[in-house]
């Protein structure tokens, strides 16, 4: 197990142009944007079986990142109608104590609308590992907020930035005949309900255009242009959340 590997799938490429400092925890990743005080990215290989473990949210808090200088707190989201939204989920990390409290940190976190964190989001998270990590063992996420443009509006006395769209993108190795094959699948979903999720698939390159990141980067670059150009729905497992 151990930390993700620095050549993972899962990993999208670093920049020096995001405000971006890289903390590597115990089975995620996060590209930390030190002026919106929000992740750039955060990064994990999902192994199935780290979703079986015993931890739990009893007694269990989320924290200060000591690691870096002005880490977000819990108090910047007090009354301000967004959750504390978990962008590496707990539920990820319930094999190993260490693993699970740092999923807490508030360097994962996100303000997210409770229709959103409660809703599609989580759907997307239990589907994640409930379907695909159960049915391959092991798949690449890498997910974010899309920062807004203009209009930019803030929560918290630091000012923790409001994003207006969230992507996540996964990755997939399939054996076919013994050959190993890779299939991607993303989505984006905004602060409002997403009624109809056939609206929200997109292909990992549309996800690149609009957030400016180069995912799934560690794969052959022939493999990549494949898996990036196209997003088969109908090839995943109950891929509609």
């Amino acid at each position: 197990y151990g930390i993700v590997p620095k050549k993972s799938y899962a990993l999208p490429a670093y920049s020096k142009n995001k405000h971006e400092q890289i903390i590597e925890y115990e089975r995620y990743t996060v590209s930390y944007n030190m002026k919106y005080r929000i992740p750039n990215w955060v990064a994990w290989e999902l192994i199935y079986e780290h979703t079986l473990g015993t931890e739990s949210r009893d007694n269990m808090s989320f924290l200060v990142d000591n690691s870096i200088s002005d880490s977000p707190k819990y108090a910047d989201y007090t009354n301000s109608s967004y959750s504390r939204a978990h962008m590496c989920p707990a539920a990820d990390n319930k094999w190993d104590s260490q693993a699970y409290k740092e999923s807490f940190y508030m360097t994962n976190m996100c303000p997210q609308k409770q229709v959103l964190n409660g809703g599609k989001w989580k759907n997307l998270e239990e589907r994640c590992r409930n379907t695909w990590a159960k049915d391959y063992g092991k798949i690449y996420i890498v997910c974010g907020p899309i920062m807004p443009r203009t209009n930019k509006k803030y929560i918290g006395e630091t000012k923790i930035l409001i994003p207006e769209k969230f992507f996540k993108a996964i990755l997939r190795e399939v054996n076919v005949n013994g050959k190993i094959h890779y299939e991607a699948i993303g989505y984006i979903l905004t602060q409002k309900n997403q009624l109809y999720m056939n609206k929200c698939f997109y292909t990992v390159n549309e996800i690149e255009a609009m957030t400016g990141l180069d995912l799934f980067h560690n794969l052959d670059d022939r493999i990549e242009e494949k898996v990036e150009e196209v997003v088969h729905e109908d090839k995943w497992q109950n891929p509609y959340i």
